[in-house]
Protein backbone atom coordinates (compact mmCIF):
# COMPACT_ATOMS: atom_id res chain seq x y z
CA UNK A 1 0.00 0.00 0.00
CA UNK A 2 2.76 2.42 1.05
CA UNK A 3 4.96 1.30 -1.83
CA UNK A 4 2.12 2.00 -4.23
CA UNK A 5 1.68 5.44 -2.71
CA UNK A 6 5.37 6.31 -3.14
CA UNK A 7 5.42 4.92 -6.68
CA UNK A 8 2.44 7.15 -7.42
CA UNK A 9 4.31 10.20 -6.13
CA UNK A 10 7.37 9.31 -8.19
CA UNK A 11 5.19 8.91 -11.27
CA UNK A 12 3.59 12.33 -10.66
CA UNK A 13 7.06 13.88 -10.25
CA UNK A 14 8.22 12.32 -13.51
CA UNK A 15 5.12 13.61 -15.33
CA UNK A 16 5.59 17.09 -13.81
CA UNK A 17 9.26 17.34 -14.74
CA UNK A 18 8.51 16.00 -18.20
CA UNK A 19 5.82 18.66 -18.68
CA UNK A 20 8.16 21.41 -17.42
CA UNK A 21 10.94 20.12 -19.67
CA UNK A 22 8.67 20.08 -22.72
CA UNK A 23 7.38 23.57 -21.87
CA UNK A 24 10.94 24.86 -21.44
CA UNK A 25 12.11 23.31 -24.73
CA UNK A 26 9.04 24.66 -26.54
CA UNK A 27 9.74 28.14 -25.17
CA UNK A 28 13.32 27.98 -26.40
CA UNK A 29 12.12 26.88 -29.83
CA UNK A 30 9.83 29.94 -29.93
CA UNK A 31 12.64 32.12 -28.55
CA UNK A 32 15.05 30.82 -31.21
CA UNK A 33 12.55 31.68 -33.96
CA UNK A 34 12.07 35.15 -32.47
CA UNK A 35 15.84 35.64 -32.34
CA UNK A 36 16.23 34.74 -36.02
CA UNK A 37 13.57 37.30 -36.92
CA UNK A 38 15.24 39.93 -34.72
CA UNK A 39 18.56 39.29 -36.45
CA UNK A 40 16.96 39.90 -39.83
CA UNK A 41 15.26 43.17 -38.87
CA UNK A 42 17.46 44.86 -36.26
CA UNK A 43 21.18 45.73 -36.48
CA UNK A 44 21.34 45.51 -32.66
CA UNK A 45 21.21 41.69 -32.87
CA UNK A 46 23.03 41.19 -36.18
CA UNK A 47 26.39 40.31 -34.58
CA UNK A 48 24.96 38.10 -31.79
CA UNK A 49 25.11 34.31 -32.20
CA UNK A 50 22.30 31.91 -31.36
CA UNK A 51 24.45 30.36 -28.61
CA UNK A 52 25.08 33.78 -27.05
CA UNK A 53 21.35 34.48 -27.13
CA UNK A 54 20.48 31.14 -25.50
CA UNK A 55 23.05 31.52 -22.70
CA UNK A 56 22.03 35.14 -22.00
CA UNK A 57 18.24 35.24 -22.24
CA UNK A 58 16.07 33.44 -19.67
CA UNK A 59 12.71 32.28 -21.11
CA UNK A 60 10.54 34.53 -18.91
CA UNK A 61 12.55 37.64 -19.88
CA UNK A 62 10.90 37.97 -23.28
CA UNK A 63 7.31 38.65 -24.26
CA UNK A 64 5.47 39.24 -27.52
CA UNK A 65 2.25 41.22 -27.24
CA UNK A 66 -0.32 42.88 -29.47
CA UNK A 67 -1.19 46.56 -29.04
CA UNK A 68 -3.91 48.91 -30.31
CA UNK A 69 -3.92 52.54 -31.41
CA UNK A 70 -3.72 54.94 -28.47
CA UNK A 71 -2.17 52.39 -26.10
CA UNK A 72 0.76 53.63 -23.98
CA UNK A 73 3.73 51.43 -24.83
CA UNK A 74 6.24 53.22 -22.62
CA UNK A 75 5.44 55.69 -19.85
CA UNK A 76 7.74 58.35 -18.42
CA UNK A 77 8.17 56.20 -15.29
CA UNK A 78 8.06 52.56 -16.44
CA UNK A 79 7.36 49.79 -13.97
CA UNK A 80 10.34 47.77 -15.21
CA UNK A 81 13.53 48.36 -17.16
CA UNK A 82 13.20 46.80 -20.61
CA UNK A 83 13.42 47.60 -24.29
CA UNK A 84 10.51 47.43 -26.69
CA UNK A 85 10.87 46.29 -30.28
CA UNK A 86 7.97 47.16 -32.56
CA UNK A 87 7.52 44.26 -34.99
CA UNK A 88 4.35 45.57 -36.67
CA UNK A 89 2.59 48.91 -36.56
CA UNK A 90 3.65 52.45 -35.67
CA UNK A 91 4.05 54.71 -32.64
CA UNK A 92 4.86 58.28 -31.66
CA UNK A 93 7.13 59.68 -28.95
CA UNK A 94 5.69 62.62 -26.98
CA UNK A 95 7.22 65.00 -24.45
CA UNK A 96 5.54 65.87 -21.12
CA UNK A 97 3.78 68.80 -22.82
CA UNK A 98 2.53 66.49 -25.63
CA UNK A 99 4.96 67.75 -28.28
CA UNK A 100 6.05 65.18 -30.84
CA UNK A 101 9.70 64.15 -30.66
CA UNK A 102 9.60 61.35 -33.19
CA UNK A 103 7.22 59.23 -35.19
CA UNK A 104 8.32 55.77 -36.24
CA UNK A 105 7.07 52.59 -37.87
CA UNK A 106 8.16 48.96 -37.57
CA UNK A 107 10.80 47.75 -37.36
CA UNK A 108 11.90 50.04 -34.53
CA UNK A 109 13.26 49.66 -31.00
CA UNK A 110 13.06 52.02 -28.03
CA UNK A 111 13.91 52.13 -24.33
CA UNK A 112 17.71 52.12 -24.48
CA UNK A 113 18.28 55.60 -23.04
CA UNK A 114 17.51 54.89 -19.37
CA UNK A 115 17.77 51.12 -19.31
CA UNK A 116 20.51 50.98 -16.68
CA UNK A 117 19.69 54.13 -14.71
CA UNK A 118 19.23 53.72 -10.95
CA UNK A 119 15.68 55.05 -11.28
CA UNK A 120 14.60 54.60 -14.92
CA UNK A 121 12.92 57.76 -16.16
CA UNK A 122 12.34 58.39 -19.86
CA UNK A 123 12.18 61.82 -21.54
CA UNK A 124 9.31 60.71 -23.76
CA UNK A 125 6.12 58.68 -23.63
CA UNK A 126 5.61 56.18 -26.46
CA UNK A 127 2.00 55.88 -27.66
CA UNK A 128 0.81 53.50 -30.37
CA UNK A 129 -0.32 55.29 -33.54
CA UNK A 130 -1.85 52.10 -34.98
CA UNK A 131 -2.46 48.50 -33.97
CA UNK A 132 0.53 46.19 -34.13
CA UNK A 133 2.82 43.80 -32.29
CA UNK A 134 5.72 44.41 -29.91
CA UNK A 135 8.54 42.25 -28.55
CA UNK A 136 9.74 43.03 -25.00
CA UNK A 137 13.21 42.16 -23.72
CA UNK A 138 14.05 42.64 -20.03
CA UNK A 139 17.01 44.75 -18.92
CA UNK A 140 18.63 41.78 -17.14
CA UNK A 141 18.78 39.89 -20.43
CA UNK A 142 20.33 42.93 -22.13
CA UNK A 143 22.92 43.11 -19.34
CA UNK A 144 23.93 39.47 -19.85
CA UNK A 145 24.06 39.91 -23.63
CA UNK A 146 26.46 42.83 -23.13
CA UNK A 147 28.65 40.59 -20.96
CA UNK A 148 28.51 37.49 -23.17
CA UNK A 149 28.59 38.95 -26.70
CA UNK A 150 31.21 41.42 -27.91
CA UNK A 151 29.26 41.73 -31.15
CA UNK A 152 26.13 42.73 -29.28
CA UNK A 153 28.14 45.25 -27.24
CA UNK A 154 29.48 46.88 -30.41
CA UNK A 155 26.01 47.12 -31.95
CA UNK A 156 24.49 48.38 -28.69
CA UNK A 157 26.99 51.24 -28.54
CA UNK A 158 26.39 52.06 -32.20
CA UNK A 159 22.59 52.13 -31.89
CA UNK A 160 22.80 54.19 -28.69
CA UNK A 161 25.15 56.66 -30.39
CA UNK A 162 22.79 57.04 -33.36
CA UNK A 163 19.89 57.80 -31.02
CA UNK A 164 21.99 60.42 -29.21
CA UNK A 165 22.86 62.00 -32.56
CA UNK A 166 19.16 62.18 -33.42
CA UNK A 167 18.31 63.81 -30.08
CA UNK A 168 21.19 66.28 -30.41
CA UNK A 169 19.98 67.20 -33.91
CA UNK A 170 16.50 67.87 -32.50
CA UNK A 171 17.94 70.02 -29.71
CA UNK A 172 20.03 71.93 -32.27
CA UNK A 173 16.89 72.48 -34.35
CA UNK A 174 15.00 73.94 -31.39
CA UNK A 175 17.86 76.34 -30.66
CA UNK A 176 16.94 78.29 -33.80
CA UNK A 177 14.89 81.27 -32.68
CA UNK A 178 12.43 81.83 -35.52
CA UNK A 179 9.92 79.50 -37.14
CA UNK A 180 11.51 80.01 -40.56
CA UNK A 181 14.98 79.12 -39.29
CA UNK A 182 13.63 75.90 -37.77
CA UNK A 183 11.79 74.97 -40.97
CA UNK A 184 14.86 75.66 -43.12
CA UNK A 185 17.12 73.66 -40.77
CA UNK A 186 14.67 70.74 -40.76
CA UNK A 187 14.39 70.73 -44.56
CA UNK A 188 18.15 70.86 -45.06
CA UNK A 189 18.69 68.06 -42.54
CA UNK A 190 16.03 65.94 -44.24
CA UNK A 191 17.48 66.71 -47.70
CA UNK A 192 20.91 65.50 -46.56
CA UNK A 193 19.36 62.17 -45.56
CA UNK A 194 16.83 61.59 -48.34
CA UNK A 195 17.64 64.03 -51.15
CA UNK A 196 14.88 65.60 -53.23
CA UNK A 197 12.00 65.48 -52.74
CA UNK A 198 12.11 65.89 -48.96
CA UNK A 199 9.75 63.42 -47.35
CA UNK A 200 8.70 63.80 -43.72
CA UNK A 201 6.80 61.16 -41.73
CA UNK A 202 4.72 63.91 -40.12
CA UNK A 203 1.47 65.50 -41.17
CA UNK A 204 1.33 69.31 -40.85
CA UNK A 205 0.01 69.25 -37.27
CA UNK A 206 2.68 66.77 -36.14
CA UNK A 207 5.39 68.64 -38.03
CA UNK A 208 4.49 71.90 -36.29
CA UNK A 209 4.61 70.14 -32.91
CA UNK A 210 8.01 68.66 -33.74
CA UNK A 211 9.34 72.10 -34.65
CA UNK A 212 7.79 73.70 -31.58
CA UNK A 213 5.77 76.22 -33.61
CA UNK A 214 2.10 76.77 -34.42
CA UNK A 215 0.44 75.29 -37.50
CA UNK A 216 -0.36 78.80 -38.70
CA UNK A 217 3.35 79.71 -38.55
CA UNK A 218 4.27 76.54 -40.42
CA UNK A 219 1.80 77.21 -43.26
CA UNK A 220 2.77 80.88 -43.44
CA UNK A 221 6.52 80.24 -43.60
CA UNK A 222 6.23 77.39 -46.12
CA UNK A 223 4.16 79.66 -48.36
CA UNK A 224 6.77 82.44 -47.99
CA UNK A 225 9.61 80.06 -48.91
CA UNK A 226 7.65 78.90 -51.96
CA UNK A 227 7.02 82.52 -53.00
CA UNK A 228 10.77 83.20 -52.79
CA UNK A 229 11.44 80.21 -55.03
CA UNK A 230 13.37 78.36 -52.33
CA UNK A 231 11.03 75.35 -52.28
CA UNK A 232 8.43 73.74 -54.51
CA UNK A 233 5.50 71.96 -52.87
CA UNK A 234 3.44 69.25 -54.49
CA UNK A 235 1.01 67.20 -52.43
CA UNK A 236 3.02 66.04 -49.39
CA UNK A 237 6.41 66.38 -51.05
CA UNK A 238 8.73 69.37 -50.80
CA UNK A 239 11.44 69.93 -53.39
CA UNK A 240 14.37 72.11 -52.37
CA UNK A 241 15.58 74.39 -55.19
CA UNK A 242 19.16 75.40 -55.97
CA UNK A 243 18.59 78.77 -54.30
CA UNK A 244 18.10 77.42 -50.77
CA UNK A 245 20.75 74.72 -51.23
CA UNK A 246 23.34 77.31 -52.28
CA UNK A 247 22.46 79.60 -49.39
CA UNK A 248 22.10 77.01 -46.62
CA UNK A 249 24.58 74.23 -47.46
Amino acid sequence: MIDGFFYGLIELDVIYYYQVSVLYETHWEVSAIQFIELQKQFPLFSATTADEWETSVVPNETETAAFVSGEVLQSFQPAQARIGIILRGSATAFTHDTKIVRKFTAPHLFGLSALFALTPSYPTEIIAASSGEIFWLEGQAIHRLLQNSSGFLDQYLQVTSEKLIFLNAHIDLLLHETARERIEAFLIHTWKRTGNPCRTPYNRKEWAQYLGISRASLYRELHALEEKGWIEMKNKEIHLTKIILEKRT
